[in-house]
């Protein structure tokens, strides 16, 4: 039986205290995703503190569908959700041909190749990730 892959979504916080009271918090994040919201998966969280020290977070979850991430934010408290995304897919700079550079001397300049394989990926990768047309952006 095939068992298709669980969403991955991005979920922008902005949280209505300091960084100094963001411990307790992240513990009770892990532990309503242990105890009350087993389905999901909090893989990592980029945090960011702004001019004002309040905290702003760009986390990544695995879930079955975005209302139950709605849940667990609504249930966490302490913060406002800016945004969530269902992610597309990944990509790291390995996944794109280097920029090329110039070799030689004089007049006998010519590009350097780029390394093999790479391009097939990229040519995968935009063969098989769905993306919204030019210059948009939906938010779930």
């Amino acid at each position: 039986m095939y068992d298709p892959p669980v969403p991955k979504y991005l979920i922008i916080r902005s949280f209505d205290v300091g960084e100094d009271q963001m411990p307790p918090l992240g513990r009770r994040s892990r532990e309503l995703t242990e105890e009350e919201f087993p389905e999901v998966t909090w893989e990592h969280s980029h945090v960011v503190v702004d001019d004002e020290g309040l905290v702003h977070t760009y986390c990544i979850y695995d879930a079955p569908n975005p209302e139950i991430v709605r849940e667990h934010a609504r249930k966490l408290g302490k913060h406002t959700l800016d945004a969530l995304y269902e992610l597309a897919g990944d990509v790291t700079p390995a996944d794109f041909p280097p920029v090329p550079t110039l070799v030689g001397s004089g007049s006998a300049i010519r590009a350097k190749p780029a390394a093999t394989g790479v391009t097939e990926k990229v040519a995968h990768l935009q063969g098989t990730l769905p993306h919204a047309g030019a210059g948009e952006c939906q938010s779930i």
